[in-house]
């Protein structure tokens, strides 16, 4: 392995343009620096939109919209959104949906652990596939030791299990139907900012499980993982 001497960063990009650059040069911590945009790009900063309206705007113009979240339980909860709602307008607009890092992953980090607990649940033991959950006599002594550890993974399943109840199989399977794997022709692409890290969209809805910046005069506080969970969004 090569030491490293010197570290230098990078405060300029081709991403997007000055106003997003100006909220960024607020929240991020780059020694005093301010982040430069791409003067030719005329990226916006729209705030306190939501899903429904993000999907009406772009949809309806023939767009395609990234959703982006800190937590897969994040994702499920919008995928579920989309997958029940049959209306006309807002969710109802979205024909298809994709996974960044591909549904399959998705199925086996989020889906599955769900519905293992959901088996658990409804004493159905042979059919859990989780080695960790099978460990567990019961499901409250399992809910139990989550909480003691602050399995913060688990205790985000464990609330879609209680929020979802006997619906989730049902609700599962209909989220499979809206699901393609090419995420160029699906109307919705979902993805936590880890797994977009690196790439690139015309437009990114934020899902609100964001920590809020707490403004103070020119500042946005935040700890140095926030600002850089932020910034990568």
């Amino acid at each position: 392995d090569m030491p490293v001497t010197h570290r230098k960063d990078l405060p300029k990009s081709f991403r997007f343009g000055p106003v997003v650059a100006r909220f960024l040069s607020r929240i991020a911590s780059i020694e005093g620096q301010k982040i430069c945009g791409a003067p030719h790009l005329s990226t916006q900063l729209l705030f306190d939109v939501s899903p429904v309206q993000a999907y009406d705007k772009l949809l309806n113009r023939g767009e395609k919209v990234t959703v982006l979240a800190r937590k897969n339980a994040t994702l499920f909860a919008e995928a579920s959104a989309i997958a029940t709602n049959r209306g006309p307008t807002g969710r109802g607009r979205v024909r298809t949906m994709a996974m960044i890092g591909s549904f399959e992953k998705f199925r086996e980090n989020v889906l599955n652990p769900v519905l293992d607990l959901y088996h658990m649940k409804k004493g159905e033991r042979q059919r859990v596939k989780n080695n960790y959950l099978r460990r567990f006599p019961t499901l409250a002594l399992f809910e139990q030791t989550c909480k003691q550890k602050r399995d913060v993974d688990w205790l985000s399943r464990l609330a879609f299990l209680r929020d979802h109840g006997s619906s989730l199989p049902s609700l599962i399977v209909s989220i499979e139907r809206k699901i393609v794997q090419d995420t160029s022709v699906a109307d919705v692409v979902l993805s936590t900012v880890h797994q977009a890290k690196g790439l690139g969209f015309r437009n990114v809805l934020l899902l609100d499980d964001f920590l809020d910046p707490v403004e103070s005069d020119d500042e946005y506080e935040l700890d140095e993982e926030e600002r850089n969970i932020l910034y990568v969004a």
